[in-house]
């Protein structure tokens, strides 16, 4: 049997064929539905609009590729808007799909499950408007949090401003607490950012998962390709081979919160991971069949 699962991100929506052992393969389109939320945390017309569109686009294609069923979750940008239900109600309009808007919570457990399977580790998942961090320990989730700063809404609040994007985040990152991390924890980052990252670092193109998946980025490196990238005008980001389109004008903010999170951890590395929420929202669901 074949799944098509469906990943409304803040910045992109994905999707991904399996049949739960096997991932056939992974596509991607950059539709930035955070994009001008602000503040009030307004899904904005056009970003609605792109958003859904692209959901259709991939039901059709699951479908056409042989998905026997075909799911759809969301993540932060839809569970934090006061006008959730005009996204989910376009997708319900435009292919049928209901959208699993998930927790927080769950976000997080869900690429624990993806990235880690049942080993133990720490798992950071920057994504568009939130990033997770999520600690393992003798199989049993011990910490687990979601907080609202990623690479969009970081974007949209510190533009091309690295200064700004520090004091940002800063003060963001408290909210993480203490985390019950230790260095005998291997670290693992998920998402586009850090995927792009290894691209980038690794001069990966066109890309190629099985170069990406667990590739290392060592934080000194971070740090450099942090700078290197604000130092960059949006254009020249964009015209970076390495990454995917739509993504240079958010890429320098997501590689600034990766790389405060690595010193925060005190990390000297952290290992990518291409197995994310896509695989954990399948293997979720077919447990529970």
């Amino acid at each position: 049997m074949k799944y098509g699962v469906i990943d409304v991100g803040s910045n992109s929506v994905r999707l991904m064929l399996s049949n739960g052992t096997e991932v056939f393969y992974k596509e991607v389109i950059t539709t930035r539905l955070a994009e001008g939320m602000g503040s009030q945390a307004i899904l904005q017309t056009e970003a609605v609009d792109r958003s859904a569109e692209a959901v259709s686009f991939f039901a059709k294609k699951a479908v056409k590729d042989g998905a026997d069923k075909v799911m759809v979750f969301a993540t932060a940008a839809v569970r934090r808007a006061v006008n959730s239900r005009v996204f989910t109600d376009k997708v319900k309009e435009s292919c049928g799909l209901e959208v699993d808007v998930v927790s927080g919570e769950k976000e997080a457990f869900l690429g624990v499950k993806g990235a880690l399977g049942n080993k133990d580790g720490v798992v950071i998942d920057v994504g568009g408007a939130s990033t997770e961090i999520t600690v393992v320990k003798s199989g049993e989730i011990v910490y687990s949090k979601s907080i609202y700063v990623g690479a969009v809404s970081l974007y949209d609040t510190v533009q091309n401003d690295l200064s700004k994007a520090e004091i940002v985040l800063n003060d963001k990152l408290n909210e993480f607490g203490d985390i019950p991390f230790d260095n005998n924890l291997s670290a693992l980052s998920i998402g586009g950012t850090a995927t792009s990252l290894s691209a980038i670092d690794n001069c990966v193109y066109p890309y190629d998962r099985n170069v990406v998946h667990l590739s290392l980025l060592k934080t000194e490196r971070l740090y450099n390709l942090r700078n290197k990238l604000f130092a960059m005008t949006e254009e020249q980001r964009e015209n970076i081979k390495e990454i995917q389109k739509g993504r240079g004008k958010i890429i320098a903010c997501g590689c600034a919160i990766l790389h405060a999170i690595a010193v925060m951890l005190n990390l000297c590395e952290i290992i990518v991971s291409e197995s994310d929420n896509l695989e954990g929202y399948l293997a979720l669901y077919t447990e529970n069949l």
